[in-house]
């Protein structure tokens, strides 16, 4: 292929004082490398506090299967949680749970084509006996699996289920896809999940024999980052992993090529259950080479890349406000071509309505054909400049805070992929040195230089339908080269530079001044009645958060704007604020880090967002227009409702939609409030009246309370918050909400229906609702009761049984519409033969839990888990803005003293709970069945 790279990053953007080297690792990572070819990396790092992550890379996936073994690398991963040498059976749950680190959710692993991930995060290690356990069980990954016959074949079933459950219109066509661009080519042929016939039918050893040829330590790299000793740690890893052997028969890594296409590679995937049209331009490269990824020239490419997907996307955007836009959205980027490790692609992407191919597919030609000719402009180019900087600033300001994962994550990518890192320190230095550098005729050579006619790759994907008819692979081409060869002129961009309020207000004022000592805060009351909550914090050096309440929300309109209020937050502020369309406000924040949004759900109204410091008072002033100024701009309204449309026309083809009305209905019966939005609904919708509802929410704000977190200066806060929010609207009298009887349905109904299916399976889901006094304890315990859930169905249908993937449990406690109420949802997928029996265990588990209450050891491991995730919550901006903003405007404290209320629950207030919850005896049943049509 093309080697673009080195033509232009090396030479031709003068760029050789950076030279070719390879870049450093970033000095406070420990780097280094055993005798038996283990590689090892150890940073200490202070966040989250008393945590650390412990990672295991393999530069081993599906790509090292014989076809014979089709599935067993992802197989291999299952099994390193059913057994290894020093934690047999299930002992490494007994260990990592009790510590409060749960299967899952830290506890988890990932295999794809070319390598396979297992982490141990956010374990608390207070102790070094914990460290020395978590390398224990990374040692036990590496080499020591006891693969046990009886539990090989035991997790047969749960790979086969999840197989069922993932075998949807998504990965069918991604299989598809894969075979028409990697034709004869490994990465189509060795799909991850494997073959069934294979995981039913190998033979327990052929599992094992893959082990030890490929997990072997020259293949591998541990990653431990976290409140820990490096030395320590590398002494132990030394001394634990030196012991495995290096294997004396090769099993050497071979890097798969991509073949150059001397002709286009294009056709159109299809599936009947589809709901998404798509068309795909790709121009294919070969990857960059190894020693360019490690040296300064990746950070150019990055930054070239980065920005010309920003200026791209931009121009896709403003496309996509137009009154008739000719695509739902599009968007380009750089990145691997699909999977390929040794290619990558310069790829645009448009999502279309159902036969709107020929006008996406056109729009797109067009936009990449008018940069092949004109390139960008310098405004494009500043503003896409800034916008990159200002995230790397953002990197920069936090580097002090940055969480053990984020440093894990750079240090898997460094072993498996080449990726460099430097340290943030130094990428940030290089990237201001070489940014204003490069000029935008260098960039536009950059870009010109990607859109080649060489290795072209055009595909598209959407529902097979009887009518609906796509372009042959004759006809994509015939157009491609038809619009691309017209002559278009350049980009013409409309820019405002006014400022974002034109006439300021003249300033309230702050009447009274309090401290609230137990958030830590200080309350202020302004002049037109609204309290804002400050908590200046330390967790994070670049971040600012806040939202505000008000109660009444939709409660307060009737029937006549249900369909308004379904859309309101979608569609209420798609023209932008004061006089800046939503393209133009994008424009005119580039380079800064401030966003606002605002939300009007059943209850209540507010605005939220956050910023840099820096960029404070440009986030009031979008708070200020957000809630006084929304902007009405028709052609952006037909443009939502044109995609709308498109979304709401592809969903039928989905059989969860069917599912999930079914649900709708067990729930809520036929309230209008509940429904889902339906296409024939968008006709009645009032753009008009949407406008003028949400001006209503926002027209009296002196009920209002501001909650902002983050690292606030309050000399500089308080100024801006007398100019912004002191002069919001403001009347006399409060709202609150209305009981609207959006009341779940009482009693026990069953809903068991067959739908047809490309791949059967059946979905089955048990409902309960009913009241329960809504108290922070309550609250505590409907979350422990649904933890409990999840351990016993795992155990029970999934290990067990092996009938499902996983059973989802789902139990939400709220004090609206009609007082105090619960809905509790436990659903799986299965095949149809086993729903009605999966379904007995799931109501036998729950009537044994009300009886007998939760196993000591289960909550045990749940109350170690809420104890650590309080403590993390207690260092994170968001969860004290949330705790503040309840407080205030529910009286609602779910945050503070939650750590004694934790250690005061017992098994007996669990199975209390359960207890409750069948007594009440509103459940819902649902199972839907899918059949196969015969052709």
């Amino acid at each position: 292929m093309k080697k673009l790279f080195l033509l232009i990053l090396v030479g031709a953007m003068g760029l050789q004082v950076f030279g070719q080297g390879p870049l450093p690792i970033d000095p406070k990572t420990v780097k280094g490398t055993l005798p038996n070819g283990l590689t090892y990396y150890i940073r200490a790092n202070a966040e989250p506090k008393g945590q650390a992550e412990f990672f295991i890379a393999q530069k081993v996936g599906s790509m090292q299967e014989l076809e014979n073994q089709r599935g067993l690398a992802h197989f291999l991963e299952h099994m390193a949680f059913n057994g290894t040498k020093n934690f047999p059976g299930k002992a490494l749950f007994t260990f990592t749970e009790g510590i409060g680190v749960k299967f899952g959710y830290n506890l988890n692993a990932g295999t794809s084509w070319d390598e396979t991930v297992y982490n141990i995060s956010a374990v608390p290690v207070s102790r070094k006996g914990i460290v020395d356990s978590c390398l224990l069980v990374l040692h036990d990954w590496s080499n020591a699996l006891t693969l046990l016959d009886k539990d090989i074949n035991e997790e047969r079933g749960v790979i086969r289920e999840e197989m069922r459950t993932r075998d949807d219109a998504d990965m069918r066509m991604l299989e598809k896809m894969l075979t028409l661009i990697f034709p004869n080519n490994r990465y189509s042929e060795r799909f991850v999940i494997g073959t069934k016939e294979v995981i039913e039918n190998f033979k327990p050893q052929e599992l094992r024999d893959y082990y030890h040829r490929w997990y072997r330590p020259d293949h591998q790299a541990i990653i431990i980052i976290g409140d820990i000793d490096p030395v320590y740690v590398e002494s132990k890893i030394k001394t634990m992993f030196s012991d495995i052997a290096k294997p004396s028969t090769p099993s050497e890594l071979v890097a798969v090529p991509i073949a150059d296409n001397a002709t286009p590679i294009v056709g159109f995937i299809t599936d009947p259950e589809a709901t998404n049209s798509t068309i795909s331009i790709n121009y294919k490269q070969e990857a960059l080479p190894k020693e360019l990824k490690l040296s300064a020239q990746s950070l150019v490419l990055n930054y070239v890349k980065g920005v010309i997907g920003e200026m791209l996307n931009s121009r896709f955007e403003e496309i996509g406000q137009t009154a008739t836009p000719p695509f739902m959205y599009a968007y380009s980027y750089y990145a691997p071509l699909i999977i390929a490790k040794t290619a990558d692609a310069f790829t645009t992407t448009a999502m279309f309505k159902e036969g709107g191919v020929q006008a996406a597919y056109e729009s797109i030609i067009t936009e990449l054909a008018r940069v092949k000719q004109h390139g960008f402009t310098a405004g494009e180019y500043d503003r896409a400049r800034a916008e990159f900087l200002s995230n790397y600033e953002k990197s920069y300001n936090e580097r002090d805070k940055r969480k053990s994962g984020d440093f894990a994550q750079e240090c898997v990518r460094n072993f498996i992929d080449d990726e460099i890192m430097p340290g943030i320190e130094t990428e940030y230095t290089l990237i201001n040195q070489m940014a204003p550098m490069l000029t935008v005729e260098q960039i536009n050579q950059m870009a010109q230089g990607l859109i080649s006619e060489e290795n072209l790759i055009i595909y598209g994907t959407g529902p097979a339908k009887e009518g609906l008819t796509y372009p042959s692979n004759e006809e994509l081409l015939a157009t491609y080269n038809k619009v691309f060869n017209q002559t278009y002129e350049a980009y013409k961009e409309e820019v405002s530079n006014e400022p974002l309020i034109a006439k300021l207000p003249k300033p309230g004022k702050i009447k009274k001044t309090s401290t609230d000592k137990t958030f830590g805060a200080t309350v202020y009351t302004l002049s037109n009645g609204i309290k804002v909550v400050v908590k200046p914090t330390d967790f994070k050096s670049d971040e600012i958060q806040f939202t505000s309440t008000s109660l009444g929300g939709t409660s307060l309109y009737g029937d006549a704007d249900i369909l308004n209020l379904k859309v309101l937050n979608s569609v209420a502020t798609i023209g932008g604020v004061g006089n800046f369309s939503q393209v133009n406000l994008t424009k005119a924040l580039s380079g800064k880090r401030a966003s606002v949004n605002a939300n009007i759900s059943l209850k209540d109204e507010g605005l939220s967002g956050s910023c840099s410091p820096k960029d404070l008072e440009t986030m009031m002033q979008l708070i200020y227009l957000y809630a006084t100024s929304p902007r009405a701009d028709e052609e952006a309204y037909a443009s939502w409702t044109t995609r709308q449309k498109a979304f709401l026309e592809s969903m039928d083809a989905n059989p969860m939609s069917a599912f999930s009305d079914t649900l709708t209905v067990q729930m809520y019966g036929q309230n209008p409030r509940a429904r889902s939005l339906k296409l024939n609904d968008l006709a009645k919708i009032d753009y008009k009246r949407i406008i003028e509802i949400y001006k209503e929410r926002f027209q009296n704000m002196n009920d209002f309370i501001f909650t902002f977190v983050g690292n606030i200066d309050e000399a500089t806060f308080k100024p801006l918050m007398e100019q912004y929010i002191a002069t919001l609207p403001s009347a006399k009298g409060n709202e609150t909400f209305k009981d609207v009887k959006m009341y779940t349905l009482t009693g026990e109904r069953l809903s068991h229906f067959d739908k047809e299916m490309q791949s059967a399976k059946a979905t089955a889901c048990a409902i309960y609702t009913g009241k329960v006094d809504y108290t922070p304890a309550n609250v505590l315990k409907m979350d422990i009761l649904k933890q409990v859930l999840d351990i016993v169905y795992t155990e029970e249908i999934r290990e067990k049984e092996g009938g499902t993937y996983g059973v989802g449990v789902q139990l939400g406690v709220d004090d609206y519409p009609y007082g105090n109420n619960y809905k509790l949802l436990i659903f799986f997928d299965t095949e149809s033969k086993m729903a009605e029996k999966l379904l007995s265990i799931v109501y036998r588990e729950f009537k044994d839990l009300s009886v007998e209450g939760p196993r000591a050891q289960d909550l045990d491991k749940i109350k170690a888990f809420l104890l650590k995730d309080i403590q993390e919550k207690t260092r994170d901006n968001e969860s004290w803005m949330h705790a503040i903003d309840q407080q205030y405007t529910y009286n609602h404290n779910l945050f503070l003293g939650k750590e004694a209320l934790v250690n005061s629950i017992t098994a007996e207030d669990i199975k209390e709970m359960a207890k409750l919850i069948l007594s009440q005896t509103n459940r819902s049943e649902i199972i839907m069945k899918g059949f196969t049509a015969t052709k």
